[in-house]
């Protein structure tokens, strides 16, 4: 699975669990509607129905009223992976079909199909519950249906089988009113979906780019770094540069004091000149002025001569260490 696919799975299910928090945030409307009509119902049938049998009906709207209000407050307290479970759903589309079963029992079981006054009344306040909640769950056909069909179909179905001549108008006007709401609802659906679609989409893109800012922050931030070193590494190599350009420096000044020095020493040695044989590899000689300390005379005796070079540097180091 590649990486927009994944992105796409993520923001799909980000979407269905949006769309659930939805059906069961607006599922107390619906059941307020239906606890509504099914008040407005018993007071225009308490006078010809058997009142068992209404108490019994509205005693079981009551509860189910009580029961999807409190499942909707344990939903919305769970967190977000346990609300996508399969259990919330099953939930709420099962109280859904029974809200809208106990909308459709009260033209099986409340009114009477004798009375045209009393069925135009009840039918009415019906009606107008039933098409309001079917066009709150129109964005989500599922829920549509499982509220529609329970309380059209058995209605309509039992209206068209009867005898007298007013119910099966009611169940053709029924089998209408249900084929134009079904029309209405698919449409709202499609572009529901449509736009579902594209808000996952958009979302996956969202999240791609969110991505890539956080990839493109962390490689500044390691380039940042990188510079950083780099610039610490250029610092020591100057300093490193200047160090040796001292120390070579100091090393100059060092050579050149010593040359200085060995210059005054042969200056002030009072040296003879130096004579090279005339042969090949003959050995240099020097002539260097002797004083007869013992007669005080400074007439220069007979010349001393060196056989080969290394004598002469001794005499040199031992005239420079008498000097200085």
């Amino acid at each position: 699975m590649t990486g927009s696919e994944k992105d796409i799975n993520a923001a799909t299910a980000r979407q269905q669990l949006r769309q659930l928090d939805l059906l069961f945030e607006w599922a107390r409307l619906p059941q307020w509607l239906v606890m509504l009509a099914a008040c407005t119902v018993t007071v225009l049938i308490w006078q010809h129905t058997s009142r068992p049998l209404v108490l019994s009906w509205l005693g079981v709207v009551c509860l189910l009223t009580l029961l999807r209000i409190r499942v909707a407050r344990c939903y919305q307290r769970s967190p977000a992976e346990q609300r996508l479970r399969p259990r919330w759903a099953a939930l709420f589309y099962l109280g859904n079909a029974v809200s809208g079963l106990s909308m459709g029992l009260v033209h099986v079981l409340l009114v009477p199909v004798d009375t045209f006054a009393l069925q135009s009344g009840a039918y009415a306040v019906t009606t107008g519950v039933i098409l309001c909640v079917s066009i709150i769950y129109a964005h989500r056909f599922s829920a549509f249906l499982s509220f529609a069909l329970p309380s059209w179909l058995p209605p309509t179905l039992f209206l068209l089988w009867q005898d007298d001549p007013t119910s099966p108008y009611w169940g053709l006007m029924g089998i209408t009113l249900f084929s134009c709401m079904l029309l209405a609802a698919a449409f709202i659906n499609r572009s529901a979906r449509h736009s579902q679609q594209s808000d996952i989409h958009n979302e996956a893109l969202l999240y791609r780019l969110d991505e890539a800012r956080q990839q493109a922050e962390a490689l500044n931030l390691q380039l940042t770094g990188e510079i950083q070193h780099r610039r610490q590494a250029e610092q020591q190599l100057r300093h490193s540069h200047e160090a040796l350009e001292h120390r070579v420096a100091q090393r100059t000044a060092e050579l050149q004091q010593i040359q200085a020095r060995l210059s005054m020493a042969l200056e002030a040695s009072a040296l003879g000149l130096w004579d090279y044989g005339t042969g090949i590899c003959a050995p240099m000689k020097f002539t260097i002025p002797i004083c007869r300390r013992s007669s005080g005379c400074r007439t220069p005796a007979s010349p001393c001569r060196a056989d080969s070079g290394p004598g002469f540097i001794r005499m040199m180091w031992n005239v420079c260490a008498t000097r200085w």
